[in-house]
């Protein structure tokens, strides 16, 4: 019966009249009823459900030391899937003594559960933290291993103190331990059920090199750390294999991959210290380097996306010149296919501005000729990276022309989508800023932002640049004085098309109903460039020089009655 109501609830009928049968086979003595009873619990409940209160004394029942170990092992992955906190609290005695039980299987299980337990409840991790020394120390299963370095992992994220708390000498015991089932994996342990190729337990061994970055805190112990991580990544530096799709390219991958971030962490938290001596420091980034090579060399795409990632995190270690070497791979990756891709190359790109400021000029031009390519829902985001990459790079006066180009060419390439603090920051500077950039900001108007004003009458209206004109008919108002060549008729003559181009009321604009694509609404922004516009005709009128002032007061006057 209770098969068949797991049956009904997998295919969306509701199950709650049922459940109770599973509460009463879970509580028989029979393994087969038992089995079936805890499956039910695991696929009709989850760990918020009352119901669970019911089942805690069944479950205590079952992890007694003298059971069956089928029976134990079925009680923990019980805990494991579905437990909640307040039956974690309670059976938190009877998980502690499990965890010392000379059957691997039912060890692993144990302390798998109490990993969950530590994630839930964070202060249970002090009556789980005196059992990882000996849980780390020789005579173990591999899957011991694994599971106890995953819990060294949890105690040091979620309770970093537990470990001080328990004994002066703990973590120094978990290290030490970690460090010595490195070197036995890496050169003595052989088991043809979980090597990969000639990569030993790869999954074992990535854990506990996982487990070395959270555990280390002395500069004694990072020392030996780091010694042990770059032998490891000599050895696997040396196979010739591809990191592509093959099992033992992956292993070699997954391995090298977290040796990688071992050496980056080690290396920054005790780079005062570990890596004061020249040689200790010159090999460590060495051996970064070469791993670093390796994935950015390798064409798999997911090789490369690590690469790309950890050589932004290690570009401050690493310096400028070895960054430099694979800056034509780099800049490859703004043209890759997968977003992803290009969205970490963009990340990549903005660090190694920082530490090398003699090529951010260039690199700004890259992501400047990206910026009309980059994903819509990025543009912002990047809009504003290349802006305080531009501020912090001419912060002087002497900048402040590629300044002007630089959010100009955002403006051209964004538009509607370049944040309105970039714009109010450009007309800000622009009314700061010498009379030479104001000519370039007029010139930029005449040539390109209003040039052919006439085809606006034709284009329709969700194909105008709507903030470009705005900013565009703000500068002919403001310096349209120094359009130099241009007369102020010529411009008066631009305004009066980009008002004919844009409509003003809502009922008679035909793309009314697809006003939500532009962010701020289609016809907010539309009402903007006409009193943008009709601001600028005025100021041009009272202003006008180079043509009567009669001239110029008359063309306005026609323009406002054709409004």
């Amino acid at each position: 019966n209770v098969q068949k109501l797991m049956f009904f609830h997998m295919n969306g009928y509701p199950s709650d009249f049922g459940q109770i049968e599973c509460l009463k086979l879970a509580a028989s003595p029979k393994f087969s009823d038992k089995r079936v009873g805890y499956l039910g619990l695991l696929v009709l409940l989850d760990e918020n459900a009352e119901l669970l209160m019911l089942i805690t004394n069944a479950v205590k029942m079952d992890l007694a030391p003298e059971n069956d170990p089928v029976i134990i092992a079925l009680a923990l992955s019980v805990l494991g899937d579905i437990s909640s906190p307040e039956m974690l609290r309670d059976l938190e005695p009877d998980i502690t003594t499990l965890m010392a039980s000379t059957d691997s299987n039912i060890a692993k299980r144990a302390i798998l559960v109490a990993d969950r337990a530590v994630r839930k409840i964070p202060e249970l991790a002090e009556a789980f933290a005196p059992s990882l020394p000996d849980l780390l120390a020789s005579g173990h299963a591999p899957s011991v291993y694994l599971a106890a370095s995953a819990l060294l992992v949890t105690v040091c994220q979620y309770a970093p103190d537990a470990l001080d708390a328990v004994a002066e000498s703990a973590r120094e015991k978990c290290a030490e331990c970690v460090m010595k089932l490195v070197v036995h994996t890496m050169e003595v342990a052989r088991d043809p059920d979980v090597d990969v190729s000639s990569v030993p337990n790869p999954v074992l061994l990535v854990r506990l090199i996982r487990a070395l970055r959270f555990v280390v805190n002395s500069s004694d112990a990072a020392a030996k750390a780091l010694e042990i991580l770059t032998r490891l990544a000599a050895r696997f530096a040396e196979s010739s294999e591809e990191l592509q799709r093959s099992p033992k390219a992956v292993a070699i991958g997954a391995v090298s991959y977290e040796t990688e971030r071992s050496l980056r962490v080690l290396g920054v938290r005790f780079a005062a210290s570990s890596l004061s001596e020249p040689a200790v420091r010159n090999q460590v980034l060495q051996v970064m380097r070469e791993l670093l090579e390796r994935f950015m060399s390798s064409k798999e795409q997911n090789v490369r996306y690590v690469g790309l990632q950890e050589l932004r995190l290690s570009v401050r270690l690493l310096q400028g010149s070895s960054v430099q070497q694979h800056e034509k791979t780099i800049l490859e990756c703004l043209h890759h296919a997968d977003v992803s891709m290009r969205s970490r190359t963009v990340d990549l790109i903005y660090a190694m501005c920082s530490v090398q400021p003699a090529q951010a000029p260039r690199y700004i031009n890259e992501l400047l000729e990206y910026l009309p390519r980059c994903d819509p829902a990025s543009q912002p985001t990047l809009s504003l990276k290349i802006t305080a990459l531009v501020e912090s790079l001419y912060h002087s006066g002497a900048g402040e022309l590629e300044k002007l180009r630089a959010l100009l060419a955002i403006l051209r390439a964004t538009d509607s989508r370049m944040p309105e603090r970039l714009v109010s920051l450009l007309l800000a500077m622009l009314s700061r800023t010498s009379a030479a950039c104001q000519r370039e900001a007029v010139s930029w108007v005449c040539s390109e932002a209003l040039a052919g004003s006439e085809s606006l009458k034709t284009s329709p209206l969700r194909k105008h640049k709507l903030k470009q004109m705005r900013v565009a008919a703000y500068i002919v108002g403001e310096y349209g004085s120094l359009a130099g060549s241009v007369s102020v008729e010529s411009l008066l003559e631009m305004l009066s098309d980009v008002l004919s181009a844009v409509g003003l009321d809502e009922s008679d604009d035909p793309y009314a109903e697809n006003a939500a694509w532009l962010g701020r609404g289609l016809h907010g922004e539309s009402t903007a460039v006409r009193l943008n516009a009709l601001l600028a005709v005025m100021k041009l009128a009272t202003r006008g020089e180079g043509t009567p002032m009669s001239s110029s007061s008359s063309l306005a006057i026609q323009i406002a009655r054709e409004i």
